[in-house]
């Protein structure tokens, strides 16, 4: 539906199982499409024991149609970027995984193509630019080599920035990376030339573990803190715009959406109330979901 104002608001809508499949264990973090299957629509998830699942969608039916284990917690998603999966874990390892087909409809071949091991856990899902991996375990944020290269091997770090305490997952938007950290700071980093340098810095008044969003159509840099507090920035030079305190924890952190031209900002609370907050700061609209939200 659309209110006055143009920014869609909430709807009610029926949904049914149409059907399901069982890891045994629950899935942490969320989903990655693994591009580059002969047309096949795969999914992958992890759980805390370590082991990555691999579903495809055959109809309405999820199948699960691959399995490997890893040494360690998964806590966040993993992510598919120039042919490999990337996968992080809370003991502070980074698997890189090739996924390719065996025969059609059968099951898909894992193999680890190389692993790291960073100095620190990481909590957060790894990113990505071209022919780097980001990783931001609690020490800092590094970027690593995909393929490697001449006198380098692949996940070689290639720079890093040392920051204490937990971290979000890194937000890429062109050549900069934004992060929020656990010593309520909102930073941008520029990469130029290999090198990794700050950009700017805005003060926040909690702890952000959350990724924070850009939204282009405003030209804003937006996350949430640990206390429910939207804070946006300007993306060109980390100033501060408005905030919007929602009284509740947002544990899920925030989404972007565009819509007719401007931009939106989605975010859910602990205690069930979803919010969406125009590019002004103004509340839009807000809808009780009935039970806490800890997702985006």
């Amino acid at each position: 539906t659309s209110p006055a104002g143009g920014v869609p608001g909430p709807a009610r809508v029926r949904y049914s199982v149409a059907a399901k499949s069982s890891t045994g264990r629950p899935l942490r973090g969320g989903f990655a499409l693994i591009a580059g299957t002969g047309g096949r629509e795969i999914l992958c998830a992890g759980n805390e024991k370590g082991e990555l699942y691999f579903f495809e969608l055959r109809g309405n039916t999820p199948v699960v149609c691959g399995r490997i284990a890893l040494q360690g917690t998964i806590l966040c998603s993993p992510l598919f970027h120039e042919g490999l999966l990337f996968c992080a874990t809370g003991e502070g390892m980074l698997y890189a995984i090739r996924t390719t087909i065996s025969d059609e409809g059968g099951p898909l071949r894992n193999s680890i193509v190389w692993q790291k091991k960073m100095k620190k856990g990481m909590m957060t899902s790894p990113a990505a630019l071209p022919g780097i991996v980001l990783v931001a375990p609690m020490d800092g944020l590094y970027g690593l080599s995909v393929e490697g290269g001449p006198g380098r091997s692949p996940g070689t770090a290639l720079w890093g920035a040392t920051l204490g305490g937990t971290m979000s997952t890194p937000c890429v938007n062109g050549d900069t990376i934004l992060m929020g950290t656990e010593d309520r700071r909102l930073m941008a980093f520029e990469v130029s030339s290999g090198r990794l340098t700050a950009k700017w810095e805005c003060t926040l008044t909690a702890a952000c573990r959350s990724n924070p969003v850009y939204a282009a159509a405003s030209g804003l840099v937006s996350a949430v803190t640990i206390d429910g507090t939207l804070f946006s920035a300007g993306a060109a030079d980390g100033g501060r715009r408005w905030s919007f305190r929602s009284l509740s924890p947002s544990p899920g952190g925030v989404a972007v959406a565009a819509f007719n031209g401007g931009d939106c900002f989605l975010l859910g609370t602990e205690k069930g109330m979803f919010y969406c907050i125009d590019a002004r700061g103004r509340k839009a609209w807000e809808y009780d979901a009935g039970a806490g939200i800890r997702t985006e």
